[in-house]
């Protein structure tokens, strides 16, 4: 198993995949030296450095760098014949790796794209809940707070920018505006907006049948120095940003219209992470080709593995 990229969400794939029983040695691939060697004093001889022998290899590569950088290198690990689980974010990158299919399957390949939290997680939480409704209407996403620093500044670009959402069978571009979003505590009500984001995009893949897909994110600033202070009080204070993901999927059940809704609370590099690595680690199992995690069509597997790695998804009902 290899992990190319170390930034907040790579080095805690690393720790993953490290704390696997059965799992050699996970290889890890950076552009900075002082990351290899921090990781390797925190995990031991479960990890080792990319060495120039180890271009033979097959295997997996979990893809965690900037997403800019992923169209290249997903080419050059497919190429090599190596499966590859793709973190990127990002919505026109993403579409970039869906038109790598022909190559994927050329080479056998699975190239998994999506694999983080939002998207990723989420999208694994849509086909959860859409497999208990007899027939979908639409799946509503919304999402609040980042990961690392790269991270937080995707969100910000997101929530200035707009993507196309799914409606009535065709893209079209949202209104700008926002609406409240309730999260879970220590959360709670957040504005969101619709926002440059991949779930549509993927959601279209997994869910034609739906009459609209959107997402949205938070808006008016709320970064993780806001969400530490709300979170405190519940939790053990950190460095690192706490956020949320929302789940809405509305369909019809004996007729009637239902409503289901999940939501995660956590730290969003851990909860990316541990998909990314719940997905690598399955990854054999799915077809040749570009995979988007929403099409995951039995997803309790996952989210057994995800909650017994920490990264636990409820109903979510707001007491309003």
């Amino acid at each position: 198993m290899i992990v190319d990229g170390l930034g907040a969400v790579g080095i805690r794939v690393a720790r993953e995949l490290a704390g696997t029983p059965g799992l050699g040695p996970v290889i890890l691939r950076s552009a900075h030296e002082q990351r290899h060697q921090l990781a390797v004093e925190a995990l031991g001889d479960r990890v080792r450095p990319w060495r120039k022998s180890d271009e033979q290899l097959g295997g997996t590569v979990i893809l965690a760098r900037e997403a800019e950088a992923h169209p290249d290198l997903v080419r050059r690990h497919v190429e090599a014949g190596r499966n590859v689980v793709s973190c990127a974010d990002d919505p026109e990158v993403v579409r970039e790796l869906i038109e790598l299919d022909d190559l994927a399957r050329a080479s056998g390949s699975v190239l998994v794209v999506g694999a983080a939290c939002s998207p990723g997680l989420s999208c694994l939480l849509a086909r959860h809940a859409a497999n208990s409704l007899d027939s979908l209407i639409s799946i509503n996403i919304a999402m609040v707070g980042a990961g690392g620093p790269s991270c937080i500044q995707r969100r910000q670009d997101a929530a200035h920018n707009l993507a196309p959402v799914w409606r009535d069978g065709a893209w079209d571009t949202p209104q700008p505006g926002t609406k409240l979003a309730w999260f879970p505590d220590p959360v709670g009500a957040v504005d969101v907006g619709h926002g440059s984001l991949v779930e549509p995009l993927l959601l279209r893949r997994g869910f034609p049948e739906a009459k609209l897909l959107t997402a949205s994110t938070a808006v008016g600033g709320l970064g993780a120095s806001r969400l530490l202070d709300r979170v405190r009080p519940w939790r053990r204070a950190t460095a690192e940003p706490v956020g949320a993901i929302r789940v809405e999927v509305v369909g019809e059940i004996d007729g009637e219209e239902a409503m289901v809704v999940y939501a995660v609370v956590d730290r969003l590099a851990v909860a990316a992470a541990a998909l990314a690595a719940v997905v690598a680690l399955d990854v054999d199992r799915l077809p040749a080709g570009v995979f988007a995690v929403g099409e995951q069509r039995d997803p309790l597997p996952w989210l057994v593995e995800l909650a017994r790695r920490g990264i636990k998804a409820a109903t979510f009902e707001p007491s309003i």
